[in-house]
């Protein structure tokens, strides 16, 4: 994990690094005073989102600069607004460095209060209820290959079959071989968060590796494992 540093400029702090790649994240990773001061007298997700809107996806989303940026700027965002701007804004919209994506989402979900939880529930419950089967279940599709199908780390699926296809082509097209669409069903309670930001009806979910990240977030902050009951999917 990387440590957020102070706000004294990275070239004042790292006057003994020379890899000009390394002191460039370093000052993504630094949240100015001007940033922290705007955050915090944020109170609602509109305000958040646009801070984060300023001063984080202003660098390049082509590149994981608006990402590390938004990294840096977590710890002055509340857990259930961090949780609804990296699934809402940053994971749709940016590349990311996945391992520190999955730990800073595993570590918000860990720190949501009860209320913040219950609120983003019942938001995913009321776009997908006409999707939910008898079973509880929803009914997902992701489109991959060889460059991305890794189905214990996989988080994003969608509601469309065709959109999919359309996925499993386009993946196709850039080198990955074995197309194929990957159907599977859900409980709700594996289901963090639906986005059409995109117009993709992206679904996101819990997956095992994440699982695996809030689990090890709950034990740091000595909270009790929850009981998973054993659904087969």
């Amino acid at each position: 994990m990387v440590t957020t540093m102070s706000n004294t400029p990275a070239a004042d702090q790292n006057n003994h690094i020379k890899d000009p790649r390394l002191a460039r994240l370093i000052s993504l990773w630094t949240v100015s005073e001007e940033t922290q001061d705007s955050l915090q007298s944020c109170r609602t997700y509109e305000e958040y989102e646009d801070v984060v809107s300023r001063c984080a996806l202003s660098c390049s989303s082509h590149t994981t600069d608006s990402f590390h940026r938004f990294y840096g700027m977590q710890r002055f965002i509340p857990a259930g607004i961090l949780v609804k701007l990296a699934l809402e804004v940053i994971y749709p919209m940016c590349r990311v460095d996945r391992g520190m994506f999955f730990e800073l989402l595993a570590k918000a979900l860990v720190k949501e209060s009860p209320a913040e939880k219950a609120e983003r529930e019942e938001y995913v419950y009321d776009r997908l209820k006409d999707h939910i089967k008898l079973n509880g279940r929803v009914t997902l599709y992701r489109g991959a290959t060889s460059l991305n199908y890794k189905p214990t780390s996989a988080i994003s699926y969608t509601l469309s079959r065709e959109k999919a296809e359309w996925f499993k082509n386009r993946n196709q097209l850039f080198g990955g071989t074995d197309g194929v669409v990957i159907e599977k069903d859900f409980p709700l309670s594996k289901i963090l968060w639906y986005t059409d930001c995109r117009k993709e009806q992206e679904v996101i979910v819990e997956s095992p590796y994440l699982r695996r990240l809030i689990n090890q977030a709950m034990i740091s902050n000595n909270r009790p494992l929850r009981e998973e009951k054993k659904l087969v999917c």
